[in-house]
């Protein structure tokens, strides 16, 4: 009789992303963060469960987007999909 260590399935990515943790077997935890601009959508972290399963589903990285603005008494030009920053002085 032989024993072997529950495992779930690698995940070593993340689009726009980056996984912290290399162990996949039970009880082992996962950490997600994702890259400048992009905010994740799900759970932070996984564990591998007894059943070879992680506990919640892969988070993704989802671009941040910025609702447009007004100035009093002026204007600001912003094109789609560049970064665009303002300084306002009086």
């Amino acid at each position: 009789l032989e024993c072997f260590p529950v495992s779930c399935s690698k995940i070593d990515t993340i689009e726009d992303g980056i996984v912290l943790g290399d162990s996949y077997t039970y009880l082992s935890i996962l950490e997600f963060t994702c890259s400048l601009g992009f905010q994740l959508v799900g759970n932070s972290s996984l564990q591998c469960m007894e059943e070879g399963d992680w506990n919640s589903k892969i988070p993704v990285c989802s671009v941040i987007t910025c609702d447009f603005f007004s100035i009093d008494n002026g204007f600001f030009f912003m094109h789609p999909n560049e970064t665009s920053s303002i300084k306002i002085t009086r």
